[in-house]
């Protein structure tokens, strides 16, 4: 049994794609574009999208188990992967050792199993994402799937229709939205598209704009058409928008912030035009939107939901030593009705202590740097060699480790861990950082080396076999 999917590729239209990064696309498109309450029949509760991933997953470790290796050479990155797993290990052995409700250690154990299918489908994913075309095709997939997601949440907005929530697959099982109604902010109510609430809905979009920025200015530096990537980037930010959120804001913020500072000028005075503009008319017009956004940071002091993330705090700061190193147990915060934190970081703190905290930043630290890492060399390698393929495969990049960014960001206000999406979304995305390093830095190694041929290999493949001499 082997994994050999990155050589093997399917035909679109006048492209070729590998098959690895088809169904790593097909899993994305059905993660961010069809709810996660639609689950399949007879499997465990699994949707269409997690049966994918951890069906890969699952054949990730069959393939360990049959004795195939194929080294993924992501240093610091596996490492911190590999420390998270046993980071949650060690904490669920903490919880299971000590007499504990029935209840909430069956929570820990069913959050654990998916933990460690979550790392076996990163593992997957940079075994089979190896090219520069599967990385940007991956990168492709998971902006359409967002753009979907976000048309659903434009829609609803502006019909008050759950379009997401009446598409739902022949066959499949409908076990609800997870909002019983629409929540308001401001007078207005905040879509969720194909997510489970308006806040994951806010957070998938921020951090999916960096990448189709990358995709965007990828093409463009190739010199491809990229409009239709352009459209649907604003689709993202206008469904991100209409969700209300100051994630959102500060989040989307951070990233393209981080990608502007290696953008000319000139771009960077396009993007401000392009979004000033609308700014501006939306102030002549006395918009609602705008001043709804205005009121919701006018009044943070007194929003309710700010005020009970101050009550989580508290109690996390009088009550983190009582387990200082190994928390309580993963995913059992929540299970034991403790004050909302809306924070992972703290939710971590919580759950699997200072260790647990810890390994989490090592692993967004670690995959950014990686991101990073392969940006700036193949930035690099275009400044030296004027190359338009590395060009383009800096601005991808550049976008992976931005959306990376904003992930860390956004985990300040929000418990991603909670949100099937969104958690997800992050494990491919540190997937995509690993993929990115190992393809540059194979490409650095065979130009520092040369492809390794055999005796015969310089011999035309056309070319007759000398006649040997006849004893």
């Amino acid at each position: 049994m082997t994994v050999d999917l990155p050589g093997r590729q399917i035909r679109f239209g006048a492209h070729a794609i590998p098959i690895g990064a088809a169904v790593v696309v097909m899993g994305s498109v059905l993660l961010l574009g069809m709810r996660q309450s639609f689950t399949v029949p007879g499997a465990l509760g699994f949707s269409p999208a997690s049966l994918v991933f951890f069906g890969c997953g699952l054949l990730w470790v069959l393939t360990r188990i049959v004795g195939q290796r194929s080294r993924a050479e992501l240093g610091i990155l596996s490492a911190a992967v590999v420390l998270y797993a046993v980071a949650s290990l060690l904490s669920f052995a903490s919880l299971a050792s000590k007499p504990t409700e029935p209840a909430v250690l069956a929570s820990s154990q069913t959050n654990l199993i998916t933990e460690f299918a979550l790392v076996s489908v990163f593992f997957f994913i940079v075994t089979v994402i190896r090219t520069r075309e599967a990385l940007e095709w991956v990168a492709k997939g998971l902006v359409i799937g967002g753009a979907i997601s976000a048309t659903f949440g434009i829609i609803q907005y502006g019909t008050g229709m759950d379009l997401a929530a009446m598409l739902k697959p022949p066959l499949l099982k409908d076990h609800g939205s997870v909002l019983s109604e629409a929540l308001m902010r401001e007078g207005f109510a905040r879509p969720q598209g194909s997510a489970g609430h308006p806040l994951e809905l806010s957070a998938i979009l921020t951090v999916l704009v960096p990448i189709a920025l990358g995709v965007v200015y990828s093409a463009r530096a190739q010199g491809r058409r990229s409009w239709h990537w352009a459209a649907l980037a604003v689709v993202l930010v206008g469904g991100a928008a209409l969700t209300l959120s100051r994630s959102a804001v500060v989040g989307l913020g951070v990233a393209v912030l981080f990608m502007a500072w290696t953008w000319p000028v000139r771009r960077v005075l396009a993007l401000v035009g392009i979004v000033g503009v609308p700014l501006v008319v939306a102030y002549v017009t006395d918009s609602k939107l705008l001043n709804a956004f205005v009121q919701i940071f006018a009044t943070s002091g007194t929003d309710s939901s700010l005020q009970s993330r101050d009550r989580g705090r508290a109690y996390v700061l009088e009550h983190f030593s009582d387990h200082l190193w190994f928390g309580e147990g993963t995913a059992t915060y929540s299970a034991r009705g403790y004050p909302v934190l809306d924070n992972q970081y703290l939710g971590r703190l919580m759950e699997a202590g200072v260790i647990g905290v810890l390994a989490f930043v090592l692993l967004l630290g670690a995959g950014f740097g990686a991101a990073l890492v392969a940006s700036r060399r193949f930035s690099q390698r275009a400044a030296r060699s004027g190359n338009r393929a590395d060009a383009g495969m800096f601005e991808l990049t550049r976008g992976i480790a931005a959306a990376i960014a904003a992930v860390a960001v956004i985990a300040i206000i929000l418990d991603i861990s909670g949100f099937a999406q969104i958690w997800l979304l992050m494990w491919i995305f540190l997937a995509l950082a690993g993929s990115a390093f190992h393809i540059v830095r194979a490409e650095d190694r065979n130009e520092a080396f040369g492809p390794i041929t055999t005796p015969d290999a310089d011999r035309p493949a056309t070319e007759e076999p000398e006649p040997q001499a006849v004893r």
